[in-house]
């Protein structure tokens, strides 16, 4: 039962959108009636600039990082943190406080992965990075990033590695990073749709600043 309440509150506290909050206060405009429609911390870049969307994306990550912690905290151990962390996750792609209408949870799951596997969560930054660096989508980096993931951490299973905090046993933790990475992968179906259309912005452009992503 402890383990359910846990699973819940992560969910609960996936679903708490920063961004909506920012822009509410400094626009009085619903973040998901503007730019892209994605209540992200690029959308907030487009829209706000850098500070306010650097405190978007702390606050993504850190609640993921914030359900994993609080998680142990309250004894929670092996394939349950998978659920948490999926669960956070879930929470901020379908928000039960903003009508299920979330981010891509990029962000809150590099949170909750960079406390249950830190070197998988890296090796995964650095996919993103490059994805982005060479093609400026930001999408892109993204899908792969997660899709990446889950095999990374397969390989640290197969050479023995631990989950991350002790855990001796990965593979639950492969399974729920699997579900989380195709979970994501759907949410950016329409990022997918545009780039087949030619008109997804990239990172930089001028039309991205102007938050017309």
């Amino acid at each position: 039962m402890n383990e359910l309440v846990v699973i819940l509150m992560a969910y609960l506290l996936g679903s708490f959108s920063l961004s909506i909050v920012v822009v509410r206060a400094r626009l009085g405009r619903d973040i998901r009636e503007l730019g892209s429609g994605n209540p992200g911390a690029t959308n907030v870049l487009g829209l706000l600039g850098y500070g306010p969307a650097l405190l978007v994306l702390a606050g993504d990550v850190g609640k993921g990082a914030l359900a994993i912690v609080g998680a142990r905290f309250a004894g929670v151990t092996g394939m349950m943190l998978g659920f948490v962390a999926s669960a956070v996750v879930a929470g901020h792609i379908y928000p039960i406080l903003f009508q299920l209408r979330g981010g891509k949870g990029v962000a809150t799951a590099y949170g909750a992965f960079g406390l249950l596997s830190p070197w998988a969560a890296l090796i995964a930054l650095v996919v993103f990075v490059i994805v982005v660096w060479v093609s400026r989508f930001v999408a892109l980096g993204s899908v792969l990033s997660m899709l990446a993931l889950p095999a990374i951490l397969l390989a640290q299973a197969a050479m023995g590695a631990t989950a991350g905090w002790g855990e001796p046993s990965p593979i639950p933790i492969v399974a729920c990073a699997a579900g989380i990475a195709v979970l994501i992968a759907v949410r950016h179906r329409s990022n997918f749709a545009r780039m087949a259309r030619g008109r997804e912005i990239r990172l930089g452009d001028s039309r991205h600043k102007r938050g017309a992503q």
